[in-house]
């Protein structure tokens, strides 16, 4: 999972311009892969018990962040479910292409993974699934690190 070029932000007519319209969609419907659960499990598998400092000040961090991770992957939780119970799907495919066999799934950072030739609101993106279910295991590790209840996230 490297960086994805085409999700930078446009500024400007004149950049605007040069880009196609369908990699300028901004929505808030529409989510990126929540990659900095890797960052955050990353910082969990760095706590060393013979640097205490460093522990006290990454616990803090977690303090400060977990409400923000909650609201970040509650958001998630809310916006990009399917249409059936415990199943995820990527906003922002474009259902009226008739330019696309299979139309791009930009959102997804897998933009040429294969995926239903018809999109709509039944699809079911295991890719997304995974990644829900990655960072309810981050975050109830992080609960677990600050004190909080881990059990929202382990059911």
């Amino acid at each position: 999972m490297g960086c994805r070029p085409q999700f930078f932000q446009i500024l400007g007519d004149e950049a605007r311009s040069r880009v196609p319209d369908e990699f300028i969609i901004q929505n808030s419907e529409y989510a990126n892969p929540p990659s900095f659960f890797l960052t955050i499990e990353s910082m969990l598998d760095s706590l060393d018990p013979d640097r205490p400092d460093e522990v006290d000040k990454t616990l803090k961090f977690f303090e400060f962040a977990y409400p923000r991770l909650q609201a970040w992957y509650n958001w998630f939780n809310a916006t990009q479910t399917g249409s059936l119970i415990g199943s995820y799907h990527w906003r922002g495919r474009n259902i009226t292409t008739e330019r696309e066999l299979n139309p791009k799934t930009l959102t997804s950072g897998l933009d040429d993974y294969p995926r239903a030739s018809h999109p709509g609101p039944e699809e079911r993106h295991v890719d997304l699934y995974c990644w829900m279910a990655y960072g309810a295991g981050v975050l109830a590790r992080v609960a677990e690190e600050i004190g909080e209840n881990p059990l929202p996230y382990r059911t």
